[in-house]
């Protein structure tokens, strides 16, 4: 049998000796540990709220036996002792009638005790001495030390108390009291005001337990800090009765200690389980604050306790996730719905491998999980809460398909870098939710509005692959099959584009020529790109594909004949269906393909006659273009960005320079176009040559070293453009740098030097 009702500490002792038993474990909150620290401060500034305000503040459930005049707590050890060191400081705070009552007082505050250590019962006893107590006061009212400095150099400290536990943590919570607590008027009268103190706890007298030994044991065999899941899941248990009945909570946090539990254990390992679920819990509820605030695609507006909350992962509670806002409680029951149904599903005996790899992913012990595999819980959740955890194969495959799409399509190009953009996918998931079981008809439909993923531009594809697998299964197998080709990543629109469907109209109207244009593309494009990058060669492909025309990508003030690892200019950006930047340059490698597959043979073979059959367009405005097209070794030269930037002479045309290696600023060091052309002919004809970056001291416009039989030359870009615009130089016996010949283009100077050799 139980009796339960709200009291004070203050009421507690007055009435009970408050005994804490030896089985119990120390006194921990004044450890050192930053989770320790955390939840400390938390509580005390929690407290110091309520105290200012009046507002009462509720410590939850502490478990206990009467046994007499004797109180044993079993559970809220930690909190009690809190609480008695607050008396104790307020006491020691007082100063009006001070005299007159602190003979009673301390009395009272005597009937707190530590069994655990001899020598933590022992320093109980004596900070709670009349005369001890006042020396304590007298030396902290006339002293500017801290609390605990003028307790360990009281003459009755024992040095070796400092290591014990409990009481390191008593002086340290002390001196944080003294912090926190030192501008709070008259603390003593408001905490023993038992009527009006707001500092309370539900106390719980357990009558007919049994040995108290064994009870403590059961509800704490570990004898350890409670984890921060212990600490959250108290916190969620008591918060979540207003979201669900009697029953269903009852029901919801045995599940909570049982089967769910185990599946994480099962996930996880003995040392990281919980943490497992933890995670699991936090992000569930950022994802539904996420589809709850108000805040559009932009990252403003005030986010609460949850606007911090990649920072504070593993140190929440509850209360965090309720944000005062308007219609931002995730204390509801859609929430616990979202974890039962999740939750029951995973642990089930034939749960789908995909599904429990994303729980796996999205609840990691010892990092936060990144964007994208929080988003994919939420796709999880959704999935599960809408079937109500009857599982299907059909549904999942095609949800899970053009939810990943989706989600990878914004994890590229930062779709969830501000909390508004993360918002808003978290709610286009959510929205979505009521399509799943008929998930192509609902994308099919124009009128039902599908939004909230930044960039938006894979909304459209997906809208567009659905009517068309709608149409047959040819075009489902084929639009399948395309986003099988893993580095596009599901995104084929460039291949919809290509077959002649850019709309929906496009799409309602396809016919078989175009599924057939499609699959043609598909199977050239399939024999260019592997798992992560090109299966043909890079530098051969970009010269084929420069016979179309300047398919160049621009980026700051550089130009990109595609960059290998650059999200702006690599190959998936350059295939962006409806960036208005890239379409035309896009439009130059279907050219390229309808190329390839007239000529009927191996495309690397196919690229190499393309390139020998082109005849220059002395039309096209990218002149530098030429040499790229005719001089294989020249991509070698150019970095490993394949990057460049021209400059537009008065007199000589253009300069093309090439930033060397990784480097992505034009003011970097570069190596200039004509000048590389001459070194790679010369190394042709035996020269040895060293290209020379502009370093101080140097001649500025020199770009390569050559030697061979002994001639040595420099070459070089005219310092002011003023003559020609290639320079050859010799080295004087003084060091100079003499000029020996110059022209506007390679090929003279690569006759000139090469001559060197003949004149001897």
């Amino acid at each position: 049998m139980s009796k339960e009702s709200s009291k004070t500490f203050w009421g507690i002792i007055k009435q009970y000796n408050i005994v804490i038993p030896p089985i119990q474990r120390d006194y921990v909150q004044g450890r050192p540990s930053r989770e320790v620290a955390e939840a400390r401060d938390v509580l005390l500034s929690d407290i110091k709220k309520a105290v200012d305000s009046s507002n009462i503040l509720n410590l939850n459930f502490v478990y206990g036996k009467t046994v007499d005049t004797l109180f044993l707590p079993l559970d809220g050890q930690q909190r009690l002792t809190t609480l008695f060191l607050l008396h104790w400081f307020a006491l020691l705070c007082k100063d009006e009638n001070f005299e007159e009552s602190i003979n009673d007082a301390i009395d009272v505050l005597r009937g707190f005790s530590y069994q655990a250590r001899c020598t933590s019962r022992d320093f109980f006893e004596r900070i709670t001495t009349a005369s001890m107590f006042l020396d304590i006061r007298s030396a902290w009212k006339d002293s500017d030390g801290r609390i605990s400095d003028c307790i360990a150099d009281a003459s009755w400290f024992h040095p070796s108390w400092k290591y014990d536990p409990t009481i390191e943590s008593v002086l340290v919570v002390l001196d944080r009291m003294e912090t926190v607590f030192s501008e709070c008027d008259d603390l003593w009268e408001k905490l023993t005001n038992d009527d009006d103190c707001p500092i309370r706890f539900e106390w719980l007298d357990v009558e007919h337990i049994g040995n108290e030994d064994d009870l403590y044991i059961k509800m704490n065999a570990r004898g350890k800090i409670l984890s921060p899941y212990e600490n959250f899941k108290a916190e969620l248990e008591g918060a979540s009765l207003g979201a669900l009945g009697y029953r269903e909570h009852v029901e919801f946090f045995s599940s909570l200690d049982q089967g769910w539990l185990d599946f994480f254990w099962r996930l996880g390992s003995p040392e990281n389980y919980d943490r497992k679920m933890y995670s699991f819990l936090v992000w569930t509820f950022w994802n539904r604050w996420s589809s709850l605030n108000a805040y559009g695609n932009k990252d403003t507006g005030d986010a609460g306790g949850v606007r911090n909350l990649q920072s504070r992962a593993f140190n929440l509670v509850a209360k965090d996730f309720d944000t005062g806002l308007e219609n931002a409680s995730t204390l509801t029951q859609k929430t616990f719905d979202y974890i039962k149904y999740t939750l029951d599903y995973v642990s089930s005996e034939n749960a789908n491998h995909e599904i429990v790899d994303i729980i796996d992913r999205a609840s990691p012990a010892c990092r936060n999980p990144d964007y994208s595999e929080r988003i994919m819980l939420q796709v999880v959740q959704s999935y599960l809460f809408q079937v109500k955890g009857r599982f299907d194969e059909g549904s999942w495959s095609e949800w899970c398909r053009v939810a990943n799409n989706l989600v990878r399509f914004a994890r590229r190009y930062q779709g969830f870098n501000t909390l508004g953009r993360y918002s808003g996918a978290v709610k286009c998931i959510v929205g979505m939710e009521c399509f799943i079981g008929d998930l192509l008809t609902k994308l099919a439909d124009e009128d039902n509005v599908v939004s909230g993923f930044i960039p938006d531009e894979q909304i459209l594809e997906e809208r567009l692959k659905a009517v068309l697998i709608k149409k047959s299964e040819k075009w489902r197998d084929a639009i399948i099959l395309g986003e099988e080709v893993e580095y596009f990543e599901g995104k084929i629109g460039f291949l919809l584009n290509y077959s002649g469907i850019n709309t929906m109209e496009d799409a309602r109207n396809a016919t078989d020529e175009n599924l057939e244009r499609f699959v043609s593309y598909l199977n050239s494009i399939s024999g260019i790109f592997g798992p992560s990058d090109l299966v043909v060669d890079g530098n051969l492909l970009r010269r084929a594909l420069l016979t179309k025309g300047d398919y160049s990508m621009p980026k700051k003030k550089l130009s990109y004949y595609i960059a290998q690892n650059d999200r702006d200019v690599d190959w998936r950006a350059f295939f962006r269906m409806f960036d208005s930047s890239h379409r035309k340059a896009n439009s130059y490698f279907k050219l390229l393909l309808d190329d390839i597959e007239k000529r009927g043979c191996d495309i690397e073979e196919a690229m190499n006659g393309i390139i020998a059959d082109y005849v220059w367009d002395g039309c096209r405005d990218d002149a530098w273009a030429k040499y790229f097209i005719d001089e294989p070794l020249l991509f070698r030269e150019i970095g490993a960005n394949f990057q460049f930037r021209t400059s537009q002479l008065y007199s000589k045309g253009w300069v093309c320079w090439m930033p060397v290696g990784t480097n992505t600023v034009a003011s970097g060091f570069n190596k200039e176009l004509f000048t590389a052309l001459t070194a790679i002919e010369l190394r042709r004809l035996g020269w040895r040559t060293e290209w020379k970056p502009r370093l101080k001291g140097m001649q500025a416009g020199i770009q390569y070293d050559v030697s061979l039989d002994g001639k040595e030359y420099s070459i070089g870009i005219s310092d002011d453009f003023a003559d020609k615009l290639l320079c050859v130089y010799e080295r004087n016996s003084q060091g100079d740098y003499i000029k020996v010949f110059d022209s506007n283009d390679y090929e003279p100077v690569v006759q000139f030097i090469n001559n060197a050799v003949a004149r001897g």
